[in-house]
C-alpha cells in the first residue's frame, strides 16, 4: 500500500510504503508523481519504507517503467527506514530514478524532509 504523507507540499512528496506493494500501488503513484511533474517541472521524493514487506512480482515492471518515465524529472530521493537492505536501495536507485538520492534512518525522518526542501546553492 502506498499512502501520500501529509507534509507533501509542491514539489517535495512523501508516500508511506507499507505491506507488499501492488501493480493498483504503482498507477496511484505514477498518476500523482506525474502530476506533481507537469505542475512543477521536477519531482523530490521522500520514501518511508519503515513497514515495507516487498514487491509483488506483476507490479515489478510498475517499478521499471516508473523510473524510465519520471526517473530524470527526480531531482532529490529520501529513502527512510532501519532495515541494511534500503541503504543499498538507496544508493542502487540514483541512477535509476533520481539525480541525487540518500537514505536517512528512521529516527532522522525530519532531516530527510529538510533535505529535500532544502534549494541548492
Amino acid at each position: 500500500m502506498i499512502e501520500k504523507l501529509d507534509r507533501s507540499k509542491g514539489k517535495v512528496v512523501g508516500y508511506r510504503v507499507s505491506g507488499k506493494l501492488t501493480h493498483a500501488d504503482y498507477d496511484r503513484i505514477l498518476a500523482d508523481a506525474g502530476e506533481i511533474i507537469r505542475e512543477n517541472g521536477a519531482i523530490r521524493m521522500l520514501c518511508d519504507m519503515e513497514e515495507f514487506q516487498g514487491v509483488e512480482l506483476a507490479a515489478l515492471w510498475e517499478d521499471f517503467e516508473f523510473g524510465i518515465k519520471y526517473g530524470r524529472s527526480v531531482e532529490r530521493l529520501a529513502i527512510v527506514g532501519d532495515a541494511e537492505w534500503e541503504k543499498w536501495i538507496a544508493r542502487l536507485a540514483v541512477p535509476l530514478y533520481a539525480h541525487e538520492g540518500r537514505y536517512f534512518p528512521e529516527k532522522a525522518r525530519d532531516s530527510a524532509w529538510a533535505w529535500l526542501q532544502e534549494e541548492k546553492r
